[in-house]
């Protein structure tokens, strides 16, 4: 019997948040009965979809989030399957402050990648501080911290931040106390003053035990 050939080409996948994370691989499995025009656009797609992916993480550094979000979203449109491109269109949706769209994509990237840390503690933040009852979902959001805490070695302060505002929905002060005041001193070891001085603000709260809650944005967010 007669084994149907495969070709990898790989684009090297990062499950950890990072500033210049690659694209997923490209996988192609020959099929009976698909023409080579055929396969030669599913290959052209995906480069189609790399090349938007990488224009709009380079018009991102320039704060150009209008044309980041139109070329995600072609990315995303040409290979559905590119969590990369989901991940960083709702840090683009994020930073204009469409937030449900944000939580949307970060959904869409999870359901692709299973162990993206950074969609992880990105969904795990808003569902632990929506300023909106109805969008919290406490359990939820402490699973995906805990998971995505464990993915990056629990000493990311970003990650332990998410983590404790999370604890601190779901009632467990203690743990929330404990978590935030490791945030603070990884932060201050990595020379991240500024996060240092956010998370000391959310401590506060939890040695009050009282919960962080997200301003609400003046933004259009629909």
């Amino acid at each position: 019997m007669r084994r149907e050939g495969r070709v990898e080409v790989s684009r090297g996948h990062s499950r950890v948040e990072s500033d210049r994370p690659e694209g997923p691989n490209i996988v192609y499995e020959s099929e009976p009965g698909i023409s080579m025009n055929h396969k030669q656009q599913k290959v052209s797609d995906n480069t189609h979809a790399d090349a938007h992916h990488a224009l709009g993480l380079a018009l991102a550094d320039q704060g150009q989030l209008d044309q980041t979000v139109a070329h995600f979203s072609q990315a995303v449109r040409a290979q559905p399957n590119h969590a990369q491109a989901h991940y960083h269109l709702a840090n683009a949706l994020l930073r204009q402050g469409k937030t449900r769209p944000a939580v949307l994509q970060y959904s869409a990237t999870l359901g692709i990648d299973p162990h993206h840390a950074g969609a992880m503690r990105a969904l795990a933040w808003f569902l632990a501080t929506s300023a909106e009852d109805r969008l919290r979902n406490g359990p939820r959001a402490l699973r995906l911290a805990q998971r995505a805490c464990q993915l990056t070695g629990q000493d990311d302060p970003v990650y332990l931040d998410a983590l404790a505002a999370a604890y601190a929905e779901t009632g467990q002060f203690s743990p929330a106390v404990a978590t935030a005041q490791r945030a603070v001193q990884r932060a201050r070891l990595q020379g991240r003053t500024d996060l240092a001085g956010q998370v000391e603000a959310r401590l506060k709260l939890y040695q009050l035990r009282q919960p962080f809650r997200q301003p609400i944005s003046p933004t259009k967010n629909p």
